[in-house]
């Protein structure tokens, strides 16, 4: 068995080793051996109808990330009052999820849904790949040799001697709708990802750098792993987690996690955040299938299927902060001994993040999104329907019996 405990304040050394030029630290990218060929087969970036690619900077080198952008906008940057950052999947293919979620914009401003901003901004950064990718950015643009690393926040590899990431990037973006000369009444910043996007969004929710002065939701939907703040992992039998090299290192876990251009923090103090800040798991039920991250520490996370990952994330954050969430009933998780991180979110005994369950849903982004349950997630100021749960949920409490 290899499941390890940590105490609340522990962290590896190798988190501490904070290097002037970050390096390639996401394990996923390591156990590839550059062999990740996921979106090889690009044609020319495609603007879609309704929006236009616009730089936005990154840090003070000169560095910046491409977004497909609402056109024109002349016309709503002192009107919107939200703003909505989608992100790609592994295809890096930005130009579709713009369309994806511009649609659900304007179906809902078409049904009235209730408090959506027909000025809302639309925003979908490229992650360009330097091997697929070639001729489509331009000196200044961010670009990645792996195909996935940006998925994990790793460095970008363009502008060569670049030191900036992914979450860099995202904080960017933030930052710029949180300035008030320019969108004086935006006050909503809703940040969506599905699947390699979903997983860039549910570390982003941990280790970003939020500006005061605005809202910001983290909509994470199917994400294919989660980076554990502790060496707890919820699969035990599975896996021979001895010869599971990698399995605690960034993406997977916080050992070799540089931070990012804002610092670094303990685990811990990751977690904090992460927990307080309001994080919607989007899951489709039938996403079920053994696809995705197969590498051996990401099935160390729940399985083949992403699906169960989820739910044993859930399973995971609600018994750290020592919630009253029944989640034995999920029966995903072999977790021994989790440490009590309650400390975390104080006396309320409530954590931020919710999960939403799409009952009749693949690992499809028009259908999550699509959904009654999505669109919540998407618009909606109030509640959001929890979909699906496990017979007797409602019924009962937490047995701690993964205390």
């Amino acid at each position: 068995m290899y499941v390890g405990i940590v105490a609340a304040f522990a962290f590896s050394t190798a988190c501490l080793l904070v290097s002037a030029t970050p390096h390639r630290r996401d394990a996923s990218t390591t156990i590839s051996g550059g062999k990740n060929n996921e979106g090889e087969d690009h044609d020319e970036l495609k603007v879609p109808k309704g929006a236009r690619i616009k730089s936005i900077p990154v840090g003070n080198d000169g560095d910046e990330v491409a977004v497909y952008w609402n056109d024109p906008v002349t016309d709503q940057s002192k009107d919107a009052h939200s703003a909505y950052i989608m992100i790609h999947g592994k295809l890096r293919n930005g130009n579709d999820y713009w369309d994806i979620l511009n649609d659900a914009l304007q179906s809902a401003i078409k049904d009235e849904y209730p408090g959506v901003d027909e000025k809302a901004f639309v925003v979908a950064p490229q992650f360009f790949s330097t091997k697929y990718n070639k001729g489509q950015y331009d000196k200044n643009h961010l670009a990645f040799e792996d195909v996935n690393g940006w998925q994990a926040g790793d460095p970008a590899t363009h502008p060569e001697g670049t030191t900036m990431t992914s979450i860099d990037a995202l904080d960017s973006i933030v930052s710029t709708f949180a300035n008030k000369d320019d969108y004086p009444n935006l006050r909503n910043i809703t940040i969506v990802g599905h699947g390699g996007g979903g997983q860039l969004i549910t570390r982003y929710a941990a280790v970003g750098s939020l500006p005061e002065g605005v809202y910001v939701r983290f909509i994470v939907g199917d994400a294919s792993t989660h980076a554990y703040f502790t060496k707890d992992r919820p699969v035990t039998k599975e896996v021979d987690g001895k010869g599971c090299k990698y399995w605690n290192t960034w993406r997977y876990g916080f050992d070799n996690f540089t931070g990012t251009a804002a610092g670094l923090k303990r685990p811990f103090e990751y977690f904090a955040e992460y927990v307080n800040r309001d994080v919607v798991i989007l899951v489709a039920k039938n996403d079920t299938k053994a696809s995705g991250d197969q590498y051996c520490p990401a099935l160390l996370q729940g399985g083949e299927a992403r699906r169960d990952r989820n739910f044993a994330w859930w399973t995971y954050i609600n018994v750290l902060a020592r919630t009253p969430e029944p989640v034995q009933l999920f029966d995903v998780a072999n977790f021994k001994h989790l440490p009590d991180w309650s400390m975390a979110v104080g006396f309320s005994g409530k954590i931020g993040p919710r999960l939403v369950v799409i009952e009749d849903a693949e690992h499809d982004a028009k259908e999550v999104f699509g959904s009654k349950e999505g669109r919540a997630a998407l618009f909606s100021s109030g509640d959001i329907p929890v979909g699906w749960r496990p017979k007797g949920y409602e019924d009962e409490e937490s047995d701690c019996s993964y205390c």
